[in-house]
């Protein structure tokens, strides 16, 4: 079917069982701006791969309707160097009820390190407490240890013994800081984890797995 271009059709997103997205399912569709937005957990996924069906419908009422399939990539999360750790002042229900508020969450720290392409960052686990997000820098080697770049990039979030004012400023009102934390992992576990002064409430330690940020 045509009508221009997809601005002019209406456009949706199902389950292959053609089911519509549930405000907390992994995968979202912005119908206003025609974009996908994913953020799977280790518990959504049975396979490496799920299957939609995307429906165009134009003014006439025409219909036509095609499966798409996305594959989602757990290596991107193995193998690290090092792992930022925040702590965000909200309710863990927030994002449990909308992905969409976690996408965004996601998306404001993205921004805040001047990434426009989210493939940079790749969410590792997420805990109660308020929520205990952790998280890994792509574009940094995995087959070297690059200390400085992941020092200075920790600079960002916390600096002279205090969380970063800029990257507290950048978070709020929305989602308020209330500690941050850095860990060395694989090949870089040689250095010393420098956390901050916690002020984080653990009583819920259970770890939900981030598989990938997959935001077109």
């Amino acid at each position: 079917i045509t009508d221009g271009n997809t601005r002019f059709l209406d456009v949706t997103v199902t389950t292959v069982a053609e089911e519509p997205l549930q405000p907390s399912y992994w995968l979202q569709f912005d119908e206003q701006s025609q974009t996908l937005h994913g953020l799977p957990l280790e518990s959504d996924i049975v396979m490496g791969q799920a299957v939609f069906i995307i429906t165009a419908t134009n003014s006439l009422g025409a219909t036509t309707s095609r499966q798409f399939q996305i594959n989602i990539d757990k290596n991107s999360i193995e193998d690290i160097s090092h792992e930022f750790q925040t702590t965000f002042a909200i309710r863990h229900q927030n994002i449990e009820i909308s992905r969409l508020y976690l996408i965004s969450l996601v998306n404001r720290i993205t921004n805040y390190f001047g990434d426009d392409d989210s493939d940079a960052m790749s969410v590792t686990s997420i805990q109660n407490g308020s929520v205990i997000l952790r998280w890994t820098n792509n574009t940094i080697s995995k087959s070297n240890c690059m200390n400085d770049t992941i020092a200075q990039l920790y600079s960002r979030l916390y600096v002279d013994d205090r969380i970063n004012p800029s990257f507290r400023g950048a978070m709020e009102p929305d989602f308020p800081v209330s500690d941050v934390k850095l860990t060395y992992r694989g090949i870089c576990a040689e250095f010393a984890s420098t956390p901050s002064p916690s002020t984080t409430d653990n009583t819920d330690n259970s770890t939900i797995i981030l598989i990938a940020v997959l935001i077109p």
